[in-house]
């Protein structure tokens, strides 16, 4: 099985009304969250996946624990907390690109502490973790010790994601990258990403000092240009 750790929320895009009124703004919400959308992504692909993670109580917490069930992500490592769902509101720029303004302060998905960390068994295989989870308190610090406690005993994937809007402290996100690239086996990165963390310097040159550690292969994406 592979364990994906980090958020659970709902994605609110932003549609037009027909009245045209701006008093009035449309929207349409899907389950989602990077980790969230991995899960259910190994599941459709015939992968046994589990879902390390904190679940609201509310009624769109019980909305993404059904989307969970359906896709049948292993649901053993979730905990329920009584605390909002994460929102993440997101318009369509003018150049077609999404702008994303989070609500998180104080969710459910944010909730997990070190007294929350699971003890793996042999049918977990890989450990994947990335996204704002990685930087936003509680949950950063805990996965950072579950990487840390499983690193060499598992296969741990990382994917950044920055995601500046929940955590505008790009300063933080280098530091914490770092510290988990030491530990990950493999990764992947985009080049967005690549310029918000490192900007003037090569993908190629971060890429290499990557490799000196743990980690066996990185992917590059380059969204409409590949990988």
């Amino acid at each position: 099985m592979y364990l994906v750790c980090g958020e659970a929320l709902f994605d609110f895009f932003s549609e037009d009304d027909a009245s045209g009124k701006a008093s009035r703004v449309n929207y349409k919400a899907i389950a989602g969250g990077s980790p969230f959308n991995v899960a259910v992504g190994l599941r459709r692909l015939g992968i046994d996946a589990g879902f390390f993670a904190g679940i609201s109580d509310d009624y769109l917490g019980r909305r993404l624990l059904q989307v969970l069930k359906d896709e049948g992500v292993g649901e053993d490592y979730l905990v329920e907390f009584s605390a909002p769902t994460t929102l993440a509101m997101v318009a369509v720029g003018a150049n077609g690109s999404p702008q994303y303004s989070f609500r998180g302060e104080g969710c459910a998905d944010r909730q997990l502490q070190l007294e929350h960390l699971p003890a793996l068994g042999d049918e977990v295989r890989g450990v994947h973790i990335g996204s704002f989870s990685l930087v936003v308190q509680p949950i950063a610090d805990t996965l950072l010790a579950l990487v840390r406690r499983e690193s060499g005993k598992r296969l741990i994937s990382l994917d950044p994601n920055v995601r500046l809007n929940p955590e505008p402290n790009i300063e933080l996100w280098r530091a914490r990258v770092a510290e988990l690239v030491k530990h990950a086996d493999l990764i992947k990165v985009s080049d967005e990403d690549l310029h918000l963390l490192y900007p003037g310097q090569t993908p190629e040159s971060v890429l290499q000092g990557w490799l000196q550690h743990r980690c066996q292969l990185v992917f590059l994406t380059r969204g409409g240009d590949g990988a």
